[in-house]
């Protein structure tokens, strides 16, 4: 071998050398960098006939366990959707009030019945009668609150899924970006170790938002796609998930109630979605906070018909109301009255209803007997009322929703 040839030799290996240090001083660096693996350097040795000619660098691979990867994306996605399902709960937890502070639903209905048993003792008492009327409109306003609990944090659901949408497009696209540029890096026999460690890092992202799953291309381009097998594209001009923004009501539900599904190229997927931050923000809006919202609905409602059917039309809706069950589902007469229930203008006006009534009732073989209104400002000590309320208007249980 002449000079020359050795110099050669001697440059590819210092030139090999100076790559190795270079790619140990990298991982280095990015030890505690998240969703960076350690990069590889190979080399082969160039020989011709028995000559050696030298190192060649080949392109840097990366140490990784794919299957454990996959373990850490699949962690994420649960512990993403448990963070965004505590968030709301968490808010409704403080407005439901705390058992023993007289401040939840269970405390404010025993007050009312505390203040219909004092009132007993002393039907004629005007303070009492205002008590009552008291106890009956707190009862009524913490309904009212919880209500709006569940309506505000169905809104920041909703909200939550606009924004998961938007963050799951720029992920995807992020992804498909990155896989154009591994592509032709490989093609070109060039490295694609770092680009691959920035892809990773936007699987990682989208992981957090919806569960997924995804498989390698021999080209070196990325396959994703939704657990439930919905494959997510990563080359989409726009999107290409959609979605809309929406103000609710108590009273609004998805897919037929006014609320935004998400559709990816026109058919509406939102229940292929779950998992993340996506699919806790869809179970809370479309699930657990209408069901929490129907039990309230369902107290309410029972509250404000116990009381009519003794002959006080204490609690109604604004228009002085009491709703009427019956509808198909049972639900549909009086969905959103939590929100919605009051005490009755004209009990709040003249208290002294609590103790004569508001209107008769016929009797009833199958329940109590009936009753008729006393007339204006007495018997004074008349008590029919108020046991019929003791005995049949206040005998349910308060259901919570969470």
């Amino acid at each position: 071998m002449n000079m020359d040839g050795a110099l050669a030799n001697a440059r590819s290996g210092l030139a090999n050398i100076n790559h190795q240090l270079n790619i140990i001083a990298n991982n280095v660096a990015n030890a505690n960098t998240p969703d960076y693996s350690a990069e590889i350097g190979t080399q082969r040795s160039m020989v011709a006939g028995t000559a050696g000619m030298g190192v060649r660098t080949e392109a840097t691979g990366r140490a990784i366990n794919l299957a454990l990867q996959q373990s850490m994306y699949r962690q994420d996605t649960i512990v993403a959707g448990l963070t965004t399902e505590t968030a709301h709960l968490s808010a409704i937890d403080a407005v439901l009030g705390t058992p023993g502070q007289n401040n939840d639903l269970s405390s404010l209905t025993g007050q009312l019945r505390d203040a219909f048993s004092g009132l007993l003792g002393d039907p004629a008492n005007g303070a009492r009668q205002a008590g009552a009327v008291v106890a009956a409109g707190n009862l009524t306003s913490g309904i009212n609150a919880l209500s709006g609990a569940y309506t505000q944090q169905r809104q920041a659901a909703q909200n939550d899924i606009v924004s998961a949408v938007a963050d799951a497009n720029a992920a995807l696209n992020q992804i498909g970006s990155l896989s154009n540029q591994i592509i032709a890096a490989r093609a070109g026999g060039l490295s694609t170790a770092d680009l691959e460690n920035l892809r990773d890092a936007a699987v990682h992202g989208l992981s957090q938002v919806v569960d997924i799953k995804i498989l390698a291309q021999s080209d070196g381009d990325l396959f994703v796609a939704t657990v439930s097998g919905t494959q997510l594209p990563t080359r989409a001009p726009s999107g290409p998930l959609r979605t809309l923004g929406a103000t609710l009501a108590p009273e609004a539900s998805w897919p037929n109630g006014g609320l935004p599904g998400i559709t990816l190229n026109g058919a509406d997927i939102t229940t292929r979605l779950g998992g993340g931050q996506l699919g806790a923000a869809i179970a809370m809006r479309d699930q657990t906070l209408p069901s929490f919202q129907a039990e309230l609905d369902e107290f309410a409602f029972s509250l404000a018909t116990r009381y009519d059917a003794q002959g006080l039309t204490l609690f109604t809706g604004p228009d002085g109301v009491v709703p009427t069950g019956g509808g198909t589902p049972v639900q549909s007469t009086y969905t959103g009255f939590a929100a919605l229930v009051q005490v009755n203008i004209s009990v709040a006006a003249n208290p002294a209803q609590t103790r004569d009534g508001s209107h008769d009732v016929a009797d009833d073989p199958a329940g109590p007997s009936g009753f008729t209104v006393n007339p204006p400002g007495g018997p004074a000590g008349s008590t029919a009322m108020i046991n019929r309320i003791l005995k049949f208007a206040l005998g349910g249980e308060v259901r919570s929703g969470v």
